[in-house]
């Protein structure tokens, strides 16, 4: 199964300059030198056609991982939150028992909601294409 599909587009910007500079040079539409503005017109108007390949499986798995890249830092800073909060507010009057303190909230929080981070990261690993998409990088 294809998850491409090609897009053709005619751009006419080249036809519009070409028949701007033909109506401002009207005077050398029939010169027979080089600087005939109908033979410019015609060489320099004609549309450009644009094709642009639209891969939709690349656009799902660039999406993919960075959901779960996403839901990773989401998930890490939850669980770190109080330490992250006590190096902001750290200075020299911290005690080594609020350090202690702040390390036993953040072992208590990881042990109450780790289990259920773990759950919700096993759903995406548990196809094994998604696995791939995960673990391989962005181009």
């Amino acid at each position: 199964v294809s998850f491409t599909v090609s897009e053709v587009s005619l751009d006419f910007t080249n036809l519009k300059i070409a028949a701007s500079d033909l109506i401002s040079n009207k005077s050398r539409i029939l010169s027979l030198s080089s600087n005939n503005s109908l033979l410019e017109f015609l060489i320099n108007g004609a549309p450009q056609l644009n094709k642009r390949v639209l891969d939709s499986k690349k656009d799902v798995d660039v999406n993919l991982k960075e959901a779960c890249t996403d839901f990773i830092t989401t998930a890490a800073t939850l669980l770190s939150s109080p330490i992250y909060a006590f190096l902001a507010q750290l200075d020299s009057t911290t005690t080594m028992e609020q350090f202690r303190n702040v390390v036993s909230e953040t072992n208590q929080r990881i042990s109450n909601k780790l289990p259920g981070e773990k759950k919700l990261k096993s759903l995406n690993q548990a196809n094994r294409e998604t696995e791939a998409i995960l673990n391989r990088p962005n181009r």
